[in-house]
């Protein structure tokens, strides 16, 4: 038996410390048997075996030869929790077999999979954007059918223009710099706009999807991957924060900046590190804040709090909170909101663990920056101290004791 065999089978059997071995010994994490199975396809719903093979750069859109990719097997066989840490690592929902040409979700239904199937509907539901290379558009091997009418999809340029799948427009890296290109120069009467970016400029049917989901181009560009990486992206992105100065900031419906997209991405290698790289250098500092606001996980946030510590020291613009009083005020936000679902429900879990988080991330932010508390304590005692001098009137002791009253 060859070493890959070997490795399926340990994975198949749950055994972690043989497949650990068998791959430290140089056997490909990818191997495939004669029907195309891998070694992440042969997990049989171990979760920590899942987790180690991605974390060692297996592919998480594997193929079988009947197109089966590890998240079909996991929804057709109902292994909850390695179809959703296999959706969390960019596992593509929308990928069709070639025998019954059906996704993941389809199988979870068909196979009565009904917990497995929301998870996956749960990961459909959230998706604003997503990228399919134009081979699989062209091909048909992807569907959209569950998939938001309004949902963004971004393809390499080899997609002819105007091109549609289910009645649903493809935007490509061209066609998105064309759009830029077209926006006026910021001014400074024009820079009163959140982002500055008008729908008139833009094509009308993208246009429409961007408002519905409160995007601007630049939420786009974070979902750009590694494939349409080039020049022209860094000049895209240059050009678009120099016409539109403010995009970095705005946020989605979902309290999210094009930064925090960028970064639940990385992981999922829907963007590439450059890409990444260079929104997280353009963003503002407030885009902490935002970010704890919109509740995005603390192992999404800290690179960002790193690059931009200066942050935790900053009040946020509209209510002068810092950073580590908005994740305290969070799990506060969290606690009310279980509380007037108890009646609903009785499962606690959920709601304990957003509280854990929150106050696990506002003990972090307060770690990374100890004086931050004492600033601000100080910070408010002066403006107290203000606000009294501010506001003493006459002298008189009737005046003063009415006001004691």
């Amino acid at each position: 038996m060859d070493k890959g065999q070997q490795l399926r089978e340990a994975c198949y059997d749950g055994e972690l410390d043989r497949a650990k071995q068998l791959v430290d010994e140089g056997v490909d994490v990818d191997s495939m048997d004669e029907d195309g199975c891998t070694p992440l396809i042969a997990t049989n719903g171990h979760v920590d075996i899942t987790r180690f093979l991605l974390d060692r750069g297996a592919n998480v859109n594997s193929r079988d030869d009947e197109e089966w990719t590890p998240l079909h097997h996991a929804a057709w066989r109902g292994h909850d929790e390695a179809a959703r840490l296999i959706i969390e690592r960019g596992a593509n929902l929308h990928m069709k077999d070639s025998i019954y040409s059906s996704t993941p979700l389809d199988y979870a239904k068909q196979f009565n999979r009904s917990s497995t199937a929301a998870v996956i509907e749960a990961a459909i539901k959230s998706i604003k954007v997503i990228y399919t290379s134009s081979q699989d558009l062209q091909q048909d091997t992807v569907t959209f059918k569950d998939f938001n009418n309004n949902i963004i999809i971004i393809s390499d340029n080899d997609i002819p223009d105007g091109f549609e799948l289910e009645g649903k427009p493809t935007f490509t890296p061209q066609y998105i710099q064309q759009c830029i290109d077209h926006l006026p120069n910021n001014t400074s009467s024009s820079t009163d706009h959140e982002d500055n970016i008008q729908a008139d400029n833009l094509h009308d049917i993208l246009a429409q999807r961007l408002q519905h989901w409160g995007m601007n181009l630049l939420h786009l560009i974070a979902f750009y991957p590694r494939e349409l990486l080039s020049s022209d992206t860094h000049e895209a992105i240059s050009s678009l924060l120099t016409k539109c100065p403010k995009a970095t900031t705005s946020i989605d419906i979902d309290g999210m900046t094009p930064l925090h997209h960028a970064a639940m991405n990385l992981p999922k290698k829907k963007i590439s590190q450059e890409c990444h790289d260079l929104l997280l250098t353009r963003s503002q500092p407030i885009v902490v804040h935002r970010a704890i606001e919109a509740g995005l996980n603390w192992e999404y946030l800290r690179p960002i709090v790193m690059a931009k510590v200066n942050a935790l020291t900053m009040g946020d613009e509209e209510s002068g909170i810092m950073p580590f009083m908005l994740a305290a005020e969070k799990c506060n936000d969290d606690n009310e909101d279980d509380n007037e679902d108890d009646n609903e429900d009785d499962n606690d879990d959920g709601g304990t663990q957003c509280r854990l988080s929150s106050l696990s991330m506002a003990y972090e932010l307060l770690c990374l920056k100890p004086d931050v508390m004492k600033e601000y304590d100080e910070f408010n005692q002066g403006k107290r101290t203000l606000d009294s001098s501010t506001c003493t009137g006459p002298s008189d002791g009737s005046t003063k004791r009415s006001r004691a009253l």
